[in-house]
């Protein structure tokens, strides 16, 4: 791992930490969803990014103040935070809608032109010991075609 992406990625942790405070019983995470190969920025996926943006819009200011969303080359990451529960961790609706709604709108893109066509993966990351590293990441993969609606969408995620 490059040295100068973990201490770029601890800081963009510790500083939506700074501006997003933990309440009792959350940890903080990056989900990336980003494209095997290639880019999924708005200068190759801008049909994608209007749903994106599209779908921003229509959430709530209260909901909007749950994560940080901040784009790269390879893809949006959402910073969130993730509440510790005794069967594991949850994810506030408006976040886990936003994953699904970034997924689609990805895959809609790739219908009206948005390039390279590549599968969609989510990588989960946080820092464990802000003096030691990262805890390592978990990638599941979406192929564009899935069609993600309905209930088992959610629970998947």
């Amino acid at each position: 791992m490059d040295p100068d992406w973990a201490i770029d990625f601890r800081t963009r942790m510790l500083s939506f930490e700074l501006r997003h405070p933990l309440r009792k019983g959350e940890v903080s995470a990056s989900l990336k969803v980003r494209i095997t190969s290639g880019c999924f920025h708005r200068e190759h996926s801008p049909c994608a990014y209007e749903l994106i943006d599209r779908h921003l819009a229509s959430v709530p200011l209260s909901q909007r103040s749950k994560f940080d969303l901040i784009e790269h080359e390879s893809g949006p990451e959402l910073l969130v935070h993730l509440a510790l529960v005794t069967a594991g961790v949850t994810l506030a609706k408006s976040v886990i809608d936003l994953v699904i709604a970034i997924i689609k709108a990805r895959s809609e893109g790739i219908k009206q032109g948005d390039l390279p066509d590549c599968p969609v993966e989510i990588i989960v990351r946080r820092v464990y010991d802000r003096d030691k590293g990262i805890i390592p990441h978990f990638r599941p993969h979406f192929a564009h075609i899935l069609r993600l609606t309905g209930p088992s969408t959610h629970d998947s995620l």
